[in-house]
């Protein structure tokens, strides 16, 4: 007898959808209730779709742990950097010495796993961020390397998850005699980074690294970039002068087996490179070509597999300089598997940031890696692909600035920008300032994240987990060195930490899962200092913490960020607790909120009328005794109220002759309820003006302050007055064309909605509020009532 799976044991529906890939564990629950029913309420179901959504993959380091806590551990991550209102909070500070005086502490520096590491001015600096001290170590790199006088040391590189220091000496300018026999170029030591001992694991502490070279000659070598280790691989990637032959060496520094192998590139100054993993691997040259190469698994030399081309560059002396920033390798069998994250990044989910230095205009290029992913990898033979089948679907274009500074991990960005330049999308960069002077705009960090099953979580209405996390589409490029166009259009999502940094001479950042990791030099010579700062979501309770926003300058940018001007309400406070205020009301509106009900209360003195009928007839009494003191043809028009200046002001109209009525208010005993009456007649000192909008009911005005009016007609024009000084005359400036719309009979109605004005002096000053909108970033909403 046939059972159907509906009547199969819970438990074993569950174990038959592990086996599914999460897209279609999703498409198996939508074809039936039950289904849907059950993978919700699995653990096993929900953790395997979180880690897809989120793009990770788990580490060996969970294995003991069970479902329900990973996956309460995989929320609390996936709720980091979700918010557009965190602050920096510093965990850790250091100051590195320099023992070379008058030289400032500058190099190459790296983080992976926590653990930051530079090698400058002979020095190898560790440093553990998980304030682990026992980590943290400071090595002189001539005893790191045995050099010779033929051998030149020139880079270091550290694997923290392997307790691994690789360093590179290069072979200074040789002859070559005999153009058969091989010549040593490099040579590759592994150490210890806890104990500067040999490796114990390596099948030798050095390694040569020899090349054959086709004809007699001089010659010189130059490494492109810093070697990459990925596991037991090491790729060096290098090219000879002056023939410009651009070659890899791969190395098994467990083994102690060394081969170089050549490229179809030509190598140079400008090339770059990426280790992917151990097998691919992933170059950029200045001609504009990104090749993915595979190694294969026997003797590790390189096929290609496909070339992507770039977009054309413009440039006016030089070609373009690339600069590759994507995640480290954690492909590691990890000497620290304290060090291990429990989730990695997929290749799917991760994005590569292509820096475009071009002397026209630099930008930069967010790549999606599911372009070097297998499935990719479609052809035996070597395949290039031109930009307009690639680029607009798996790219993202931004203008740029060099002194910008990129870290990346994942599906995540990490971008500095300035304080004060960060323009609208598509907008070109200015730099951050190149003097050393007190006067410093700072800068911010801002977080992208690519993921596309994150920005669709985003878009949802429904998903609580999200909140305030706003999506974005990058800008059309003003100007850039891009050649034509095409530039993909996809959405991204975008954080920015609220702690303004006002540190010169920044130098460097490293996002990683939980942590974003500054460093910069003081400018004192003799002495560096490396600023390590932890960044984590904090509410703005907290700003009493950071010192960056006790001071005048602070205060003025947040003003100027949030389009404010200050009014004279807090002249007589502080610059502190009006920065709190302002960060306070900076938080008003950021994520999904709930409506609370403070004060309710209608009182309608007359039996049988609606609240708006009192109204009504308050006016409709005022008219009336406007008729019987002057005359019986007036209607009264329209009443305002300004409640700063403690005025009320009520428009009669009437074919023979205007009335204008005003009253203080409640309180004054002029006559009964307040109200004082008054007119003017046509004679008296008032100027009438006649504008050049045709006639209509249809037109609408909004008055923007003291000088300047907006008036739109029926006609679909905006018009700009401002009225002149002496008299109030208006003067037309400018009329904005509005796009041409369609209705069936009638013309259209223009309603406007626009902020009201707080110029005016307050006679009621504890009514006028701390901050008012300044003009520039204001909106007028233009509401266009059409039978169509």
């Amino acid at each position: 007898m046939a059972v159907g799976f509906l009547s199969i044991p819970t438990e074993l529906i569950c174990h038959i959808l592990l086996f599914l890939s999460p897209a279609d564990i999703c498409h198996c629950a939508t074809t039936c209730k039950t289904v849907w029913r059950i993978a919700r309420k699995s653990v096993h179901v929900q953790y395997k779709l979180e880690l897809y959504a989120q793009g990770f993959i788990e580490t060996a380091t969970l294995s003991l742990i069970d479902s329900s806590t990973k996956l309460c551990s995989l929320k609390k991550l996936s709720s980091l950097w979700r918010s557009n209102d965190w602050h920096a909070k510093t965990v850790f500070f250091e100051e590195v010495v320099n023992t070379v005086r008058g030289v400032p502490l500058s190099g190459v520096q790296s983080v992976k796993c926590g653990i930051w590491w530079m090698w400058a001015q002979g020095n190898l600096f560790i440093r553990d961020c998980n304030t682990n001290a026992k980590l943290s170590r400071i090595w002189p790199t001539n005893g790191l390397s045995v050099s010779t006088q033929h051998l030149l040391l020139c880079s270091v590189i550290v694997d923290p998850l392997q307790d691994l220091v690789i360093t590179l000496s290069s072979q200074t300018p040789f002859t070559v005699v005999d153009a058969g026999q091989d010549y040593r170029v490099f040579l590759v030591e592994f150490r210890l980074a806890s104990s500067h001992l040999p490796y114990p694991e390596s099948a030798c502490a050095s390694l040569e690294c020899r090349h054959v070279f086709d004809a007699p000659g001089h010659y010189s070598v130059y490494h492109v970039n810093e070697p990459a280790v990925c596991g037991d691989r090491v790729v060096i990637l290098y090219y000879m002068y002056p023939t410009q032959d651009l070659f890899i060496q791969v190395i098994d520094w467990r083994k102690g087996h060394a081969k170089s192998y050549p490229l179809r590139e030509k190598g140079g100054g400008k090339t770059n490179f990426h280790l992917v993993d151990e097998w691919t691997i992933v170059v950029v040259g200045e001609d504009g070509l990104l090749s993915l190469y595979t190694l294969r698994e026997l003797d590790g030399s390189p096929q290609h597999r496909i070339t992507y081309l770039l977009p054309g560059m413009r440039y006016y002396h030089s070609l373009p300089y690339y600069v590759i920033h994507t995640t480290p390798s954690f492909h590691n069998t990890a000497t620290h598997p304290d060090l291990m994250p429990g989730y990695v990044p997929s290749l799917e989910s991760q994005i590569m940031v292509l820096e475009v230095l071009s002397d026209a205009w630099p930008v930069i290029l967010v790549i999606d890696m599911v372009i070097f992913s297998e499935q990719a990898i479609y052809s035996e033979t070597p395949v290039e692909v031109p930009w307009s089948d690639w680029g607009p679907r798996h790219t993202c274009c931004f203008p740029h600035h060099p002194s910008h500074r990129i870290s990346v991990f994942g599906s995540k960005m990490a971008y500095a920008l300035p304080v004060s330049r960060t323009p609208e999308p598509g907008e070109r960069l200015g730099g951050f300032s190149d003097t050393h002077e007190v006067i410093y705009d700072g800068f911010r960090v801002h977080i992208w994240d690519f993921n596309k099953r994150v920005i669709a979580r985003a878009k949802n209405a429904y998903d609580r987990n999200a909140p305030g996390l706003p999506v974005r589409k990058p800008g059309r490029l003003v100007t850039s060195c891009l050649v034509g166009k095409g530039i993909s259009d996809r959405t991204y999502t975008a954080t920015v930490c609220r702690t303004h940094f006002q540190k010169p001479c920044f130098d460097r950042l490293f996002l990683e899962q939980d942590r974003l990791i500054l460093t910069w030099p003081n400018g004192s010579p003799g002495r560096a200092r490396s600023e390590f700062k932890l960044f984590a979501r904090t509410s703005w309770t907290s700003v009493s913490k950071y010192k960056d926003y006790d001071d005048f300058g602070g205060h003025k940018l947040e003003l100027y960020a949030q389009g404010f001007t200050q009014t004279a309400t807090l002249d007589s406070i502080d610059f502190f607790t009006a920065m709190y205020s302002l960060k306070k009301l900076a938080s008003l509106w950021l994520s999904d909120f709930h409506a609370r009900t403070v004060f309710e209360k209608a009182v309608n003195i007359i039996h049988d009328l609606p609240f708006a009928g009192i109204q009504y007839v308050r006016h409709q009494a005022l008219a009336d005794m406007a008729r019987t003191q002057l005359i019986q043809s007036v209607e009264l028009r329209s009443v305002i109220i300004d409640p700063l200046q403690e005025l009320d002001i009520t428009l009669i109209l009437s074919s023979q002759i205007s009335f204008t009525a005003v009253y203080p208010g409640a309180m004054s005993p002029d006559l009964p309820g307040g109200v004082s009456v008054g007119f003017v007649p046509p004679s008296a000192s008032r100027l009438d003006y006649r504008l050049r909008e045709p006639r209509g009911s249809d037109a609408n005005l909004h008055l923007v302050d003291e000088q300047t009016i907006v008036v739109i007609g029926e006609d679909g024009l905006l018009f700009v007055y401002t009225l002149r000084e002496l008299d109030g005359s208006p003067q037309h400036r400018i009329t904005y064309l509005l796009p041409g719309s369609k209705y069936c009979a009638s013309p259209l109605l223009y309603v406007i909605h626009a902020t009201p004005s707080f110029h005016s002096t307050a006679a009621r000053s504890d009514l006028m509020p701390s901050y008012v909108p300044s003009l520039e970033p204001r909106i007028m909403v233009l509401e266009v009532h059409s039978q169509a």
